[in-house]
């Protein structure tokens, strides 16, 4: 009975020494310790740990003085801020140990993301030995994976895989209780990140334009209707919130630089991370990405994959022409409906159809003016490709060996396994390169140490933070309003603020309200 669970054991262990590997210089000091200190990572530490001393509910006060801003503004993850704080009042000493929470949370959703996918892949009826081997480098060869850089909350990896394993099981089962837990949790997902519901509504909304496409001769509008309302209702229900809970009237409606972090068709196939990351760079070098907005590298044995779908759907296409009749496309016809949603998702992150005309969409289209880097989207295409990777390999494997090649069969899985690790180990030494190396002194840097701290220094010079209503770092910087962007470093602002309590009147969060932003720049 035990032996079943054995391949779920050496997930989860696997899953737990290649957290240690990707964040071996973080976890020795977890509770006293950044993943970066600088640019957006550092705010997004500075506005949860400032609220989690000074704030409460909706509200946070550490920049934006003397207004303040709406927390969903702020990118401090809500929904982990309001759960501290509000055990904080049960138990008041957590609050010290309020770091160590945010960084245990990041680190152990990469389990949690690893344990979706294993059961993933389980709904396809594959082995548990290979569930495990792939759903660890599905998880952690992630593009998402490099958003615990800086917006921490989309970096929270068992998000999408979660949403798409509940996608899954409606489409397999029919059983509409699975959309109620996609709404819930695309609802509860957006207050650790808003693109995180916004990715939800595209995903659902591909699924059910490729059902459409796949069914328009059998549909039922009760089949339509279901998912639609999973994929309206929590955006329904989130702007309801803020309609409730936020004062401004006067925020953005046309971010800066709509739609220009979209995916090019070579960012898929080339990284500049290596090992392998640029053997495809020949298609566009120039096209070869870091860890932008835009990172969308698929890893090599998913583009071969998709390189050799594409082959079958030539040949499927070509013999049908010929001889009027259907050759299977691929092995997993059964998948047809995610390639198409995939392949849908994959156009919009790529800006489809609104890079032709741009400005003509943006502006009849205003809910598009708020995605500024539709890139992100690419995310739910990557889950789905590597998915459908992991499937193939593994019925190519038991085609070889149906046919007595054990040795060739044998062979694949090895060659496989082997570029999977390579690659993986590159996005290892990535993050040991990474300002993780210093997470300890970025902390003592934000927070203070036995050696400085802001608060000591002024009581030395004879005055007491206390007597001050607030704080303005020259020169000065405003990032957020849209309207006007003044770029300061706001480093060692967040320093002084977290170490005297006192607010910012400087601003690095988003759509801030333009009556505010001006008045705060003529001051």
């Amino acid at each position: 009975m035990l032996r079943k669970h054995y391949p779920l054991l050496c997930l989860i262990i696997g899953s737990v020494v290649l957290s240690l590997l990707f964040f071996s210089k973080l976890i020795p000091h977890v509770g006293e310790g950044l993943i970066v200190g600088g640019g957006d990572g550092l705010k997004n530490y500075f506005t949860y740990l400032y609220y989690m001393q000074h704030d409460t509910g909706n509200h946070f006060s550490g920049m934006n003085y003397p207004y303040g801003e709406h927390v969903i503004f702020t990118d401090n993850m809500p929904l982990l801020a309001w759960i501290v704080k509000g055990i904080s009042a049960y138990i008041p000493g957590i609050i010290p140990y309020a770091t160590g929470i945010f960084n245990l949370f990041v680190i152990t959703s990469f389990t949690i993301g690893a344990l979706f996918l294993y059961k993933i892949l389980g709904l396809f009826k594959l082995p548990g030995w290979w569930r495990s081997l792939a759903a660890l480098f599905i998880l952690y060869f992630s593009p998402q994976i490099f958003k615990v850089f800086g917006h921490y909350g989309m970096g929270i990896l068992f998000c999408l895989p979660a949403l798409f394993y509940w996608l899954l099981c409606y489409h397999k089962f029919k059983k509409k209780r699975f959309l109620v837990y996609y709404a819930i949790a695309s609802l509860l997902f957006s207050f650790l990140h808003v693109y995180l519901l916004a990715i939800a509504s595209i995903q659902l909304l591909a699924y059910l334009a490729a059902y459409i496409l796949l069914n328009r001769r059998r549909l039922s509008i009760s089949k339509l209707l279901s998912p639609l309302l999973a994929a309206v209702v929590p955006l329904l229900c989130f702007y309801g919130y803020l309609k409730a809970t936020d004062p401004v009237s006067d925020r953005s409606q046309y971010p800066y630089g709509v739609m220009d972090e979209v995916v090019r068709g070579d960012y898929l196939l080339a990284s500049k991370i290596p090992p392998l990351g640029e053997l495809f760079g020949f298609v566009n070098h120039s096209g070869a990405k870091g860890h932008t907005e835009s990172y969308a590298y698929l890893g090599l044995v998913s583009i071969l994959v998709c390189f050799f779908l594409i082959f079958r759907l030539f040949r499927a296409g070509y013999f049908k022409w010929r001889r009027r009749r259907l050759v299977p496309a691929h092995p997993l016809r059964a998948y047809r409906i995610w390639l198409l949603t995939g392949f849908l998702i994959l156009l919009f992150s790529m800006g489809v159809p609104f890079v032709w005309g741009k400005d003509w969409w943006v502006e009849h289209l205003s809910v598009l003016r708020q995605f500024r880097t539709i890139g992100r989207f690419s995310w739910c295409f990557y889950y789905i490709i590597s998915v459908y990777a992991a499937i193939v390999i593994y019925r190519l494997y038991l085609v070889l060996l149906r046919r007595g090649k054990v040795g060739l069969s044998r062979l694949l899985l090895t060659l496989v396994i082997l570029i999977w690790c390579w690659q993986t180990s590159g996005y290892v030494q990535h993050f040991w390169k990474s300002s993780l190396a210093d997470s300890s002194g970025n902390y003592a840097a934000l927070m203070g140490d036995a050696t400085f701290n802001w608060s000591s220094w002024l009581q030395k010079a004879g005055a007491d933070p206390q007597q001050f209503q607030a704080l303005v770092r020259l020169p000065y910087g405003h990032i957020g309003s849209e309207k006007i962007w003044i770029e300061g470093d706001n480093n060692e602002a967040f320093s002084v603020a977290m170490q005297t309590g006192l607010p910012l009147m400087n601003v690095m969060m988003s759509r801030t309200s333009w009556q505010q932003t001006f008045d705060n720049v003529q001051m």
